[in-house]
């Protein structure tokens, strides 16, 4: 899942249970600033659920450089083929897709939709 201020939505807490809840994981990479990396657990639903979380600033990069994305894939083993990305900004889910992964824009914000799409509905 891509950035914060979708996931602080209205609903986002029941998408990210019924992701987990069906055995996937779920992460955060997202460009926020340093002070966002000292208060997230607070601002995101369901902190402890998430499986990573990596953010911009401490690492020098922002979405949608490739290396980002890349450093996203080794610090959590992950393969892109196997990610779904989900973000608001077309130019971050370009970024996404460059980088080997699945994505979707969530541009709309309607959560209802984002249910869908992940098939969780």
């Amino acid at each position: 899942m891509g950035g914060l201020q979708s996931l602080a939505q209205s609903g986002m807490d029941e998408v990210v249970k019924a992701v987990k809840a069906r055995g996937q994981n779920a992460y955060v990479l997202s460009n926020a600033g340093m002070r966002l990396t000292r208060c997230w657990r607070r601002v995101l639903p369901c902190p402890d659920l998430y499986d990573g979380v990596v953010f911009s600033a401490p690492e020098q990069c922002v979405k949608p450089q490739k290396w980002i994305y890349r450093l996203f894939f080794e610090r959590y083993g992950l393969n892109p083929g196997d990610c779904l990305f989900i973000d608001d900004l077309p130019w971050n889910v370009r970024g996404s897709i460059d980088c080997g992964m699945d994505a979707w824009q969530f541009a709309s914000g309607d959560v209802a939709e984002l249910r869908r799409v992940l098939e969780l509905e």
